[in-house]
């Protein structure tokens, strides 16, 4: 859910605007992350993983149980 001041300056801000600051925050949270390497288990198979970002520490920073279907 946003916050009140992020909804008001969305509807505020012209589209261009609001696209340069949305970029100017996912360049700093880049920036300022540490990439390490991660041991994880995915179904069954043990992985040694570079996350690099921090959209990739939630999406493979985590165990993944064996599927059904495998």
């Amino acid at each position: 859910m946003s916050s009140f001041p992020k909804v008001v300056a969305r509807r505020v801000l012209p589209a261009a605007v609001w696209t340069s600051l949305r970029l100017i925050r996912i360049r700093a949270s880049i920036s300022g992350y540490r990439p390490r390497q991660v041991h994880h288990i995915c179904g069954g198979v043990p992985l040694k993983l570079h996350i690099a970002d921090p959209m990739a520490e939630g999406w493979y920073d985590h165990d993944w149980p064996e599927q059904p279907e495998l």
